[in-house]
């Protein structure tokens, strides 16, 4: 059953994609199978060792046909909801990553009509999410606590919202 759970996982370059599959399956769980469009990464070294030893079927869509893999909409969604967030709040574009970040904690959160108005977090792990994680706004002026500060320097230092550390 589908939950419409989307993660996401800043990397490097495309190198250290089989790092973001081994992080998915420690903290969400190995999928039911996964839907790829056969990229060398996608297809070969410990990705595929990875695959293997979970035993994840992958589904791989034909080379320049993107309408056949639909985490490509879901792609195109959370890019335009990381633009706006950014655009909305004047934040430089070396933080793009944690607009990304952001954008999809914003949808595994929002309830939708495709899943009885549940949210895919809820669907995916089986509890009620905890909403008050978004009393800040993205790149909202916070003070936060230095707590190696020496007397007299104060221990509360400005900085901005980036988002939730889950980890």
């Amino acid at each position: 059953e589908k939950s419409g759970y989307t993660y996401v996982v800043p990397l490097k370059n495309k190198a250290y994609a089989y790092t973001a599959l081994q992080d998915l399956i420690r903290y969400v769980g190995a999928p039911a199978y996964l839907a790829v469009d056969a990229a060398r990464e996608e297809i070969m070294g410990e990705w595929l060792s990875i695959c293997r030893t979970y035993c994840i079927p992958q589904h791989t869509s034909e080379p320049t046909y993107q309408n056949q893999n639909r985490v490509e909409r879901r792609v195109q969604d959370v890019k335009r909801r990381a633009t706006i967030l950014m655009s909305m709040h004047g934040t430089p574009n070396r933080y793009w990553d944690y607009a990304v970040e952001y954008a999809v904690e914003i949808i595994n959160h929002t309830a939708v009509r495709r899943l009885d108005w549940r949210t895919p977090y809820e669907r995916l792990f089986g509890e009620t999410p905890d909403i008050s994680v978004f009393r800040f706004t993205f790149f909202e002026p916070i003070y936060y606590l230095e707590p190696n500060m020496q007397f007299p320097q104060a221990n509360m230092i400005p900085g901005r919202y980036l988002g939730i550390a889950r980890t």
